[in-house]
């Protein structure tokens, strides 16, 4: 184990002549920026995840590139990505300036690491008081998937834009948990809640990137919010954020504190208002309202786009493969609502979803920073430099997946027709060490009940005008989550016995 830890990380006392120089694209002071241009130029359509690959090919499984004062690297080889996202050396997130103008603070995912490693555990431990990711919640998923399916069947007549669909109903089942309440599809309020998700989500690598390359642009914030991308993120976040506080103020109005069943909250921000109140006003106070709120956000963007956006590429690819849409509808159809239960016994089922989530990659980079010198397969690593771990890269690696451009989910079963996870699949999807995804088993559940309602009730088909257009929206769209072009797809209902 030595062995292997000290070829991928290097010895602390590697002397330094041993550590290699990270190879990688750029010209002096200008940096990566005009290869990137040009290769932007001679490629459009193609997002900054697919460079990344035909980087890796040139420079290897680890190159750096920089642009202005700052400098990344990034990481390819399977073993050394999951290593960045498990050694301690690669714990912090990075530091995100346009966010932070924006008024990302705190929360789970730009807190500072002690407040990030107090709320982390808070909320672990009311979330799964509240059922987060047991059995119990299939209950509420269920009754989701029935407001779903409604929903569709009332739209059968025409094509629907599915992420929409898939984005009320994951919605709905995190709102539950945070807020104590669901949302009729129909609402103005909800679609202008989920529309504000998408652009958080919707948010340019580039625009990220950009004010880490130029620090100076974090004490502009009149600059910030002139980038090209930066008012519809703006204004989503201020929406999401405005929502939440109003959230807290009415729990607070409704909240009687003099009653102390602590023990059996209805919901989160409700757990967090009884904690807030015995916490010890001279301590450092990691319970204000400004914390709720950022904690609030999060969940809510995290726990809706993702999942949501899982779903529409599962739909999108059901509709282009209807031999994979009849083997899935094969094992599913007559389940009804044991589905969670019988779970180890879907086979192709569970093969679909692992093929899904590496063909489609919905996180591309999984950003860290190094918070001390450190080295990567013999590549010295500066403290506080930003590494990025290449999950899109590791799933394209032909030795862990053969034809890694087809969509094939028997790549994940055995001769026998039994589910066979891929190690290759370790942290690719979920991420792994202490900032791996706290919602994976709850997304899995929604994942698996919602594929279900799908082919259970309805035939999915592109509509003749789409699929010229496969190929595209297939190459979807630059963001922080990787999302298919926009499209409808026909809803038919299935003859019932």
């Amino acid at each position: 184990m030595n062995f292997i830890k000290d070829s991928i990380f290097g010895r602390p006392d590697e002397p330094e002549k041993l550590k290699k120089k990270i190879p990688g694209p750029g010209v002096p002071i200008l940096g990566d920026l005009p290869t990137a241009t040009k290769w932007t130029l001679a490629n459009p359509g193609k997002l900054p995840m697919h460079r990344t690959l035909e980087l890796h090919g040139q420079f290897g499984p680890v190159y750096s590139f920089g642009v202005g004062s700052a400098t990344f690297v990034i990481v390819g080889d399977p073993a050394m990505f999951r290593q960045v996202l498990t050694h301690e050396d690669f714990q912090e997130h990075i530091n995100l300036p346009f966010l932070k103008t924006f008024g990302a603070r705190k929360g789970i995912f730009m807190a500072d690491y002690e407040r990030w490693k107090v709320h982390r555990r808070f909320s672990h431990r009311i979330l799964r008081d509240l059922g987060f990711g047991k059995i119990q919640m299939q209950d509420n998923i269920l009754r989701e998937a029935t407001h779903l399916v409604d929903d569709l069947r009332s739209r059968c007549s025409e094509p629907v834009e599915t992420r929409a669909a898939m984005s009320c109903a994951v919605s709905n089942v995190i709102n539950q948990l945070v807020f104590g309440k669901r949302f009729d599809y129909s609402e103005p309020e909800f679609a202008r809640q989920l529309d504000s998700a998408r652009m958080v989500t919707n948010i340019s690598l580039t625009l990220v990137f950009f004010p880490m390359m130029f620090p100076w642009l974090e004490g502009h914030p009149d600059v910030m919010k002139a980038l090209p991308g930066s008012a519809s993120f703006a204004e989503g976040y201020a929406f999401i954020k405005a929502f939440c506080k109003r959230e807290i103020a009415w729990h607070k109005e409704k909240l009687d504190f003099n009653n102390n069943e602590a023990d059996q909250p209805e919901d989160f921000i409700t757990a967090f208002l009884r904690e807030q109140v015995h916490q010890d006003p001279d301590s450092e106070h990691y319970f204000t309202d400004d914390d709720l709120c950022d904690i609030v956000a999060d969940f809510f963007v995290a726990g809706t786009d993702t999942t949501a956006v899982a779903l529409t590429w599962a739909a999108l690819l059901l509709a282009k493969h209807q031999d994979v849409q009849d083997k899935v509808r094969a094992e599913l159809f007559y389940l009804g609502d044991t589905i969670l239960e019988k779970q180890a016994g879907l086979h192709y089922t569970r093969a679909f979803w692992d093929e899904v989530l590496r063909f489609c990659m919905l996180v591309p980079l999984n950003m860290r920073h190094s918070v001390r010198e450190t080295s990567v397969g013999g590549y010295r690593i500066p403290a506080d430099t930003v590494v990025g771990a290449n999950a899109y890269a590791v799933s394209r690696n032909a030795e862990l997946f053969p034809e890694p451009e087809t969509f094939r989910p028997a790549r994940f079963l055995d001769a026998e027709g039994c589910y066979c996870r891929s190690p290759g699949m370790d942290g690719l999807v979920f991420g792994a060490g202490k900032r791996g995804c706290m919602g994976e088993s709850l997304a899995r559940m929604e994942m698996l009940v919602f594929l279900a309602s799908l082919v259970q009730n309805f035939q999915l088909e592109l509509p003749e005008k789409e699929r010229p257009r496969f190929s595209e929206i297939f190459i979807g769209e630059d963001g922080a989550v990787h999302q298919p072009k926009q499209h409808r797809i026909l809803f038919t209902e299935l003859p019932r016995d």
